[in-house]
């Protein structure tokens, strides 16, 4: 779960562990793609503008690099 707030991203992470879905929270594009790299992954859930890279790049290094994860665009408030 990428998002600039902290708030979002951590209350997505919990609800998605406390449902037997392994989630972390990552605070820029960055962060997400190191996580990324660490293998285990199969969904990215990221707002549109994240901190970092923006939201179409990071889908193009995303889907290069590690092809088996799904990406989720959020816009707006959750």
């Amino acid at each position: 779960m990428l998002d600039a707030d902290p708030a979002v991203r951590s209350s997505i992470a919990y609800f998605l562990n406390h449902r037997e879905t392994p989630a972390e929270a990552a605070s820029s594009a960055e962060d997400a793609l190191q996580r990324l790299a660490g293998g285990g992954f199969f969904l990215l859930i990221t707002e549109t503008l994240p901190p970092g890279i923006p939201g179409l790049e990071l889908l193009s290094l995303v889907r290069a690099r590690h092809p088996e994860v799904d990406v989720v665009f959020t816009a707006g408030s959750l």
